[in-house]
């Protein structure tokens, strides 16, 4: 072996990380997911909040149109009807990405990013490691005897679990955004047309 070879070897050998390092990096990842999982949900319950008033406001302009139906003609109402119908639905889709966001409702975690091929995530995961230890005494035993390396396998998993989860649901968030703002646009078009044809 060649000196630059030899001195490649040992620069890869010095830059490697050991296998607890490793574990501590995979646990900073994991909290960091975390966090970023929480900041979403956060944002994803201000735009729902911001949906409850703009579904009180959609509500409130379409009782202004029953109220004064006489002033409409049959065309200018049943395209003010379907209008605000519209509406609604895209509220009710920004409310529904927006609960996706912040949890998975109508499946576990695993099926609804389509991981629930992997192998299990003992320790790291909660309903998995309940599912394989039934007791404290097993749960300690094979804690216990478990190495640096198994552990770091299983915060492997975790890992890329959470960062699946973690785009699934900021995609959800980005999914509610996209369809709030269509609807702020249509209830402003909505306020402009009956605006309109009060004159």
């Amino acid at each position: 072996m060649s000196s630059s070879q030899e001195n490649q070897v040992q620069q890869q050998s010095e830059k490697a990380m050991s296998s607890a390092e490793q574990l501590e990096l995979v646990r900073w990842l994991i909290d960091r997911y975390d966090s970023q999982r929480s900041a979403v949900a956060n944002r994803a319950a201000i735009v729902i909040s911001g949906n409850a008033l703009l579904f009180g406001g959609i509500t409130l302009m379409l009782g202004n149109i029953l109220s004064d139906s006489s002033k409409y003609t049959n065309f200018q109402k049943r395209f003010l009807y379907v209008l605000s119908a519209t509406n609604i639905v895209f509220v009710a889709l920004s409310i529904l990405f927006a609960i996706s966001a912040i949890a998975f409702v109508w499946k576990t975690s695993r099926k609804a990013v389509k991981f629930d091929q992997t192998k299990p995530i003992l320790f790291f995961h909660p309903r998995e490691t309940l599912s394989t230890y039934q007791n404290t005494d097993s749960f300690s035993n094979a804690f216990r005897s478990a190495s640096t390396e198994q552990m770091l396998e299983y915060g492997l998993r975790e890992l890329l679990f959470v960062t699946n989860t973690h785009f699934h649901r900021y995609d959800d968030f980005r999914r509610s955004l996209q369809a709030l703002f269509i609807a702020v646009v249509l209830f402003c078009l909505l306020t402009f047309v009956v605006l309109l044809f009060s004159r």
